[in-house]
Protein backbone atom coordinates (compact mmCIF):
# COMPACT_ATOMS: atom_id res chain seq x y z
CA UNK A 1 0.00 0.00 0.00
CA UNK A 2 2.90 2.35 0.73
CA UNK A 3 4.28 1.86 -2.79
CA UNK A 4 0.87 2.60 -4.28
CA UNK A 5 0.53 5.70 -2.13
CA UNK A 6 3.98 6.96 -3.15
CA UNK A 7 3.29 6.29 -6.84
CA UNK A 8 -0.09 8.07 -6.83
CA UNK A 9 1.15 11.04 -4.81
CA UNK A 10 4.11 11.57 -7.16
CA UNK A 11 2.07 11.41 -10.38
CA UNK A 12 -0.53 13.62 -12.02
CA UNK A 13 -4.21 12.77 -12.23
CA UNK A 14 -7.32 12.42 -10.15
CA UNK A 15 -7.28 12.27 -6.36
CA UNK A 16 -8.30 9.02 -4.67
CA UNK A 17 -9.92 8.54 -1.28
CA UNK A 18 -10.14 5.09 0.31
CA UNK A 19 -12.15 4.51 3.49
CA UNK A 20 -11.55 1.26 5.35
CA UNK A 21 -14.36 -0.33 7.36
CA UNK A 22 -13.41 -3.14 9.71
CA UNK A 23 -15.79 -5.43 11.53
CA UNK A 24 -12.98 -6.44 13.88
CA UNK A 25 -14.10 -8.77 16.66
CA UNK A 26 -17.74 -7.72 16.74
CA UNK A 27 -18.98 -11.26 16.30
CA UNK A 28 -17.33 -12.91 19.30
CA UNK A 29 -20.57 -14.54 20.43
CA UNK A 30 -20.99 -16.32 17.08
CA UNK A 31 -19.02 -19.55 16.82
CA UNK A 32 -16.81 -19.99 13.74
CA UNK A 33 -17.63 -16.42 12.67
CA UNK A 34 -16.99 -16.78 8.94
CA UNK A 35 -18.70 -20.15 8.64
CA UNK A 36 -21.83 -19.38 10.63
CA UNK A 37 -24.79 -18.91 8.28
CA UNK A 38 -27.52 -19.15 10.89
CA UNK A 39 -30.39 -16.67 10.76
CA UNK A 40 -29.04 -14.99 13.93
CA UNK A 41 -25.57 -14.61 12.43
CA UNK A 42 -26.83 -13.27 9.10
CA UNK A 43 -29.19 -10.79 10.80
CA UNK A 44 -26.39 -9.59 13.06
CA UNK A 45 -24.03 -9.07 10.13
CA UNK A 46 -26.69 -7.17 8.18
CA UNK A 47 -27.48 -4.97 11.19
CA UNK A 48 -23.81 -4.17 11.80
CA UNK A 49 -23.27 -3.46 8.09
CA UNK A 50 -26.33 -1.18 7.96
CA UNK A 51 -25.21 0.68 11.09
CA UNK A 52 -21.68 1.11 9.76
CA UNK A 53 -23.02 2.29 6.40
CA UNK A 54 -25.07 4.98 8.14
CA UNK A 55 -22.09 5.99 10.28
CA UNK A 56 -19.94 6.18 7.16
CA UNK A 57 -22.41 8.43 5.33
CA UNK A 58 -22.54 10.71 8.39
CA UNK A 59 -18.71 10.75 8.64
CA UNK A 60 -18.32 11.57 4.93
CA UNK A 61 -20.55 14.61 5.57
CA UNK A 62 -17.86 15.78 8.00
CA UNK A 63 -14.91 14.70 5.83
CA UNK A 64 -11.59 16.12 7.02
CA UNK A 65 -9.51 18.09 4.50
CA UNK A 66 -7.51 16.14 1.95
CA UNK A 67 -3.87 15.52 2.90
CA UNK A 68 -2.47 13.94 -0.25
CA UNK A 69 -3.61 12.82 -3.70
CA UNK A 70 -4.20 9.35 -2.22
CA UNK A 71 -5.80 9.53 1.20
CA UNK A 72 -6.65 6.42 3.22
CA UNK A 73 -9.04 6.81 6.14
CA UNK A 74 -10.62 4.39 8.57
CA UNK A 75 -13.88 4.74 10.43
CA UNK A 76 -13.31 4.77 14.19
CA UNK A 77 -15.64 3.17 16.74
CA UNK A 78 -16.76 6.73 17.55
CA UNK A 79 -17.89 7.20 13.93
CA UNK A 80 -15.06 9.58 13.01
CA UNK A 81 -12.73 9.31 10.04
CA UNK A 82 -9.13 8.84 11.19
CA UNK A 83 -6.26 9.32 8.76
CA UNK A 84 -4.46 6.01 8.21
CA UNK A 85 -0.81 6.82 7.70
CA UNK A 86 0.53 3.58 6.24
Amino acid sequence: MRRLKTAVNSSEGASITIIHLDYGNRFDDIGLKTFDYSRKSINERWNVGCRDGRRLVDAIGRMPPRRHRLDIWRLSEAGLLEYWDL
